[in-house]
């Protein structure tokens, strides 16, 4: 099989089967890992699993334990070599949940209602009993990581990515709050409309997304700088770059690309208004996020940031570039 075309094929299967379609660049030299392509554990299996389907072959194990250092290339080659002169047809559709909304869990009233519903007062209790003590040990001590990514403006390009119908984006004003109802969980609605309108009345870009007249999804930008009460850190940033932060998704929208499509609009936006590179900050757990920052809009992780907090008082160390520092501000 000609090699060209093989490389043609395998960046079709893997926008298809785990970038959601997306356009941003895929360098067949760059690995496929964390420090490459951004390809977490369930990103290469789903990828790995169109190839073997497509091809009719086996993948080497040792691409589990080699994604860091393994590339496009390497997978081509081997293809190349054991791929049947007659592969199958694509692969369908992509699953891959874009979903990367906030948690609409419920209260824990309502939880505890279900627990004594389904399982007794005794279960209910013991239930209720353990998530209290839980969070009385989170309020003494906590602990946790977020990445630190950031999105060349300059040379990278923006990936075009697919939305239903109907929507429009555009920059948000203060007059704009009321079609926000719905936006937010009912527990976040007081906050988010508070900072909604701190955000606009300190120079903070709101970039949205909407369906007729409602906010669909929304994000924010800042050049100049920004507190993260999460990290207990105060970002400052250097000329021409520019802090992206927080991507909110109307509920009845997840999981159809809407709050990518707005972050997309909202990198197009930045750049046109003079920055060169974007960065952003994402919990470690949130690995939908970071999915999607990575794998599909083509963001890069440069560093780690380790949060303790004592009796709910943040302190954080980070590692960007090798160089581990710590304290109240970080200067991006």
């Amino acid at each position: 099989m000609n090699r060209t075309a093989v490389e043609q094929e395998v960046v079709t299967i893997l926008r298809e089967s785990t970038l959601r379609g997306s356009s941003r660049e895929v360098a067949s030299d760059r690995p496929l890992g964390a420090l490459g392509l951004g390809l977490d554990s369930l990103a290469l299996v789903g990828f790995i699993v169109a190839l073997e389907n497509h091809y009719k072959l086996e993948i080497p194990e040792s691409i589990w334990t080699e994604r860091e250092q393994m590339t496009l290339d390497h997978l081509v080659e081997i293809i190349a070599e054991s791929a049947a002169d007659d592969p199958m047809s694509p692969p369908p559709d992509p699953t891959y949940d874009a979903s990367i909304g906030f948690d609409e869990s419920e209260s824990r009233l309502s939880r505890f209602a279900v627990v004594y519903r389904e399982h007794g007062v005794i279960p209910a209790i013991s239930w209720l009993t353990a998530k209290t003590a839980g969070m009385i040990g989170r309020s003494i001590y906590e602990s946790d990581r977020h990445y630190l990514l950031s999105f060349d403006l300059e040379h990278s390009e923006i990936p075009q990515l697919a939305f239903p119908g109907g929507l429009t984006f555009r920059h948000a004003t203060l007059d704009d709050l009321p079609s926000t109802d719905g936006l937010w969980h009912p527990s976040e609605v007081r906050t988010k409309r508070r900072l909604f309108r701190e955000r606009i009345q300190n120079g903070y870009q709101c970039y949205s997304a909407w369906s007729e007249a409602s906010i669909v999804s929304l994000c924010w930008s800042t050049d100049q700088e920004d507190y993260e009460p999460g990290t207990g850190l105060r970002v400052k940033l250097k000329p021409q770059s520019s802090y992206g932060l927080d991507l909110s998704e109307h509920p009845e929208f997840r999981g159809k690309g809407v709050g990518l499509a707005c972050l997309a609009y909202s990198l197009r936006e930045t750049r046109n208004e003079g920055a060169r590179v974007q960065y952003t900050i994402v919990q470690a757990d949130n690995r939908k996020m970071l999915s999607a920052a990575t794998q599909i809009i083509g963001f890069e992780k440069i560093g780690e940031i380790s949060t303790r907090r004592f009796c709910r008082r943040p302190h954080s160390t980070w590692l960007v570039k090798d160089q581990q520092r710590s304290g109240r501000e970080i200067i991006l």
